[in-house]
Order: structure tokens, then sequence, then C-alpha cells
């Protein structure tokens, strides 16, 4: 057994039940969705993590969903407010022999397994590590020991939760480190900052993720970015073309450069299935004059002229790409616009 754990609270998804903040303003599909999206974030960054693992759920064990149970093993987390859950699951892990515990929630964006082994190693020397949130909360806690008034008379979801707790640390003579501060995703202008912050470290993983939502061909079809995306701005259009979803989709095409390089024998079917569905649909809802959008005046002449624009100028870098061109070479084309 390993001396570290790592908790991990998450609510059931479902449905009108999680970030009600968030679904206040994007309605609770959307919600869902985003928090589909923070789960699978948060479990993605605790399997990178060395320590055993338990996730605690709110309502009931879904022993059928995406936590492999050969990697997390399973909890309830205990009735009560917030102060009782994370003090009673704390306690039954120091219970288990552990001596070093962390936990953490679903709803931190931001959060990286460098801040998590950097929570550890702090316990190598503190006794307790907050990792501080922009909110004036936490969204990691860690302990080398119980320590009850941690979770006791506490203003829980308040502003006040950080300074409260490492006041009450200092008084009871207990070390603590900070770590970085980061930002939760409650509204939705948390959720648009963190979905610019993913598009300014754009991965492979995610360029390609979101190349399906703009295509329309995403599995996750109540996503935000399935109606915000390239195609969804047509199919939803409310008068205004989305010159950020243009730019988006160019920007996806160039950390897809290499899966796109004509020196390779094949191509990622679904890439390309992506790229010819933002092409032909492109075309078909935005300029063919027998669609809804021609046919019935909602797209001006300018509007149109701008989308064959771009749609041009996604096919003349893509073919240059395919055919043998160097990425700077194919892109010169979409920067001189």
């Amino acid at each position: 057994m390993s001396k570290k754990a790592l908790i991990i609270f998450i609510k059931n998804p479902i449905l009108g039940t999680v970030k009600t903040r968030l679904a206040a303003t994007i309605g609770d599909q959307k919600a869902l969705a985003i928090y589909h999206e923070l789960l699978k974030h948060t479990r993605q960054i605790a399997s990178k993590i060395d320590a055993d693992k338990f996730v605690f759920y709110n309502r009931f064990i879904d022993d059928n969903d995406d936590w492999n149970a050969d990697i997390f093993q399973k909890k309830m987390q205990a009735k009560g407010d917030l102060g009782v859950k994370m003090k009673t699951a704390f306690q039954e892990i120091f219970e288990e022999g552990y001596q070093q515990v962390v936990i953490i929630g679903s709803d931190c964006g931001d959060l990286k397994t460098k801040h998590v082994k950097k929570a550890f190693r702090s316990l190598e020397t503190q006794k307790v590590v907050l990792g501080p949130a922009e909110d004036g909360g936490y969204y990691l806690l860690g302990m080398t020991q119980l320590f009850d008034f941690v979770f006791e008379n506490k203003s829980w979801s308040t502003p006040h939760l950080l300074k409260e707790t490492t006041e009450e640390l200092e008084t009871n003579e207990t070390s603590y480190q900070l770590l970085k501060e980061l930002n939760d995703v409650d509204t939705q202008a948390d959720w648009l900052d963190w979905h610019i912050n993913q598009r300014a470290n754009m991965t492979k993983k995610i360029a390609k993720d979101w190349l399906l939502f703009h295509s329309f061909m995403h599995e996750n079809l109540h996503h935000p970015k399935m109606e915000a995306g390239f195609l969804g701005m047509l199919r939803y259009f409310d008068g205004q073309l989305k010159e950020y979803t243009f730019h988006e989709v160019m920007q996806i095409i160039r950390v897809l450069a290499d899966e796109l390089n004509g020196k390779q024998k094949t191509v990622d079917k679904e890439i390309m299935s992506a790229i010819l569905g933002i092409l032909h649909f492109g075309r078909s809802w935005g300029l063919h004059p027998d669609d809804r959008l021609q046919k019935e005046k909602l797209i001006s002449k300018g509007q149109a002229e701008t989308l064959e624009g771009w749609l041009d100028t996604i096919s003349y870098v893509v073919t240059s790409l395919l055919g043998g061109t160097d990425v700077k070479t194919a892109f010169e084309f979409y920067e001189k616009k």
C-alpha cells in the first residue's frame, strides 16, 4: 500500500443537479455536458498521480461509469455540509493507514497533474497544503494527519473560506503551504476563460476533439461548443458570422498539420471526414441557393462572400498540406488575409 492517497469528490452527473450556477445561464443540458468534460479532465489528471486513488460520490456509487475500478476505489460521501463530508472522508482514509492525503474536486479546469504532485511534495515538510481558488475558497486540500478544526465552523462556498482556514492554521501553529491560485468553473465566464486557456495550449488531442465539434460530428451533442462551432454557427444562424470559429478551425488545422502531411501513407479518417464535412456543409447550408439561409435571405451577400472566402482558405491550406507543402508555406495564404 502506498503511504499517499488522493481523494476525488464528484457529483453523480445527473441532469439538473450539477453546475447549477452555470445552468442558470446556459441551460441544464449544456451544463451537464461541461461537467462531463470536467470529470474527464479530472480523471486524466488523477490517473497520472502516484498514489492510491479514491472517488467519493455524492448520491450513489456507479459501478459502470468511466472511473475504472481497477484504478479508482469507489466510496460514498457522508451526509452533511461540505465540512462534514470532507472530514469524514479524510478520517476514513487516514484510518486505513495513509500518511499523506490530498483531496480535490471536479470543478477546476485549470488543475494540472503538476499541481497535485507539488501538493504531495509539500506534505514532506508541511502538515497542510492548500490550493487557493480565485473565488476565495480552495480547489485542493492536503494533510499529514486529521486536523478537525479545518472543517469546523467555516463559511463554505464563500469568498472568506481560504482566509478563515489559513488564519486558524496559524492560530493552531500548524505549518502549511499554498499552491498556485487557480479558477474553478462555476459560471459561464469561468467556462469561457477555461476554453480560451485550452485554445492557447492546444494539443493534438484537444484539436481533434474541437474539430469534431466544429464539424458537428462530436458524440457529445449537447456540448455548448457544438452549437458555437463553425457548422453550428450556420445551423443555428442568428444573423451573425462568428469569425472566431474560422480562426479556431485554422488553428486546429495548424496543430494537426503533421497528420495531414502528404508524405504520410495514411491520413486519420476521422480528421479528414470532419474537414470535408465543414467544407461540404458549410457551402451547402450557407451558400446553396436552395438552402434555408439563401432561400429566406437570412444571410447577406457580404456575409456569403466572407463565408466563401473562409471555406476557400480552409480548402487551400488543407489541400496544400496533403500535397506535401510545408506548414509555413501552406499557411501563407491564410496569414495574408
